[in-house]
């Protein structure tokens, strides 16, 4: 009789966990919300370090930085909808006032020191 009742406590175990893991994974927990905006501070940061890279290295033509803007603005536009970062806001002005500048061909150093202090801005937003 202990061997039906091991073997029954076994299968309802089983089915337990089938059903826990079917409808519950696909709701999002606090544990997969804060990967994601990890990913998205990143990917935020990943953009703007190489739009700096970019300046840094002469890269001043529209098409050049046109794509990379675009990128750091779609980065920190995601980063936004998880965690409101004041840095962002300032790094997407600050990409327009780049685009405006590069359209222009008035890129000068100031603008990229500009850039370079709201990126360092953002790191330390993100305690990175």
């Amino acid at each position: 009789m202990r061997q039906y009742a091991v073997i029954l406590i076994a299968v309802v175990v089983l089915v337990a966990g089938f059903v826990a893991r079917k409808y519950l994974a696909p709701g999002q927990t606090a544990s997969t919300a804060v990967p994601a905006e990890v990913e998205a501070a990143t990917r935020a940061l990943n953009a703007a370090d190489a739009l700096v890279l970019a300046l840094a290295a002469g890269h001043e033509g529209v098409t050049e930085l046109d794509p990379k803007v675009k990128g750091m603005r779609e980065s920190c536009e995601a980063l936004e909808k998880l965690r409101p970062t004041a840095a962002c806001t300032d790094l997407r002005s600050k990409g327009d006032a780049l685009q405006r500048a590069a359209r222009n061909q008035m890129i000068g150093e100031s603008t990229a020191q500009d850039f370079r202090a709201a990126t360092a801005t953002l790191r330390a937003e993100l305690g990175r």
